[in-house]
């Protein structure tokens, strides 16, 4: 019996230490996001319009995460955002890679610096990969800017999430 044992325990082991599928994920996390949008458009001012590209910030989102499981390889991600509203998304695992499928969401942005922050709906999606107790999301914007005189659609965001698992 105890021949039998010792592998079950070390197989055991190998397993609860799996980085991969929808267990990997499951969980109640901490999370803060951050990062920029690329814009390409339009300005107008007195010298009429031209075309332009620019950066604008995003407010950094705090709060809590809920990673819970469906069916399947179906999760779904729940952000709970300290001071603003929450964000659901339905999500898919796919091997070591949870995917958070389109949802639309109401973002605070900076329209320049050290201007007051104003909001727009982006549809926001991401990829995130889990590192010990941690999951690293990057997310994706897209949709239309529209600021005074500024107008333009995303064309790149570099805007990250990190989510830390609660002890």
């Amino acid at each position: 019996m105890k021949k039998f044992l010792l592998p079950l325990l070390g197989l055991l082991a190998l397993v609860s230490c799996n980085r991969e599928g929808p267990g990997a994920f499951k969980g109640y996390y901490s999370f803060k996001t951050g990062g920029f949008l690329t814009v390409t458009g339009t300005v107008s001012d007195e010298k009429g319009e031209r075309d332009t590209s620019f950066v604008r910030h995003l407010v950094a989102e705090s709060g809590q995460m809920h990673v819970l499981r469906e069916e399947g390889d179906k999760m779904i991600v729940t952000m709970n955002i300290t001071g603003g509203d929450p964000a659901v998304f339905p999500a898919k695992v796919n091997g070591s890679e949870i995917v958070l499928e389109p949802v639309l969401r109401n973002v605070l942005v900076r329209p320049a610096v050290g201007d007051d922050a104003v909001r727009h709906d982006f549809k926001v999606s991401g990829t995130g990969h889990k590192y010990d107790n941690m999951i690293l999301f990057d997310l994706t914007y897209e949709g239309d800017f529209r600021h005074l005189n500024l107008q333009g659609t995303v064309t790149g965001s570099e805007v990250k999430c990190i989510a830390t698992e609660n002890e």
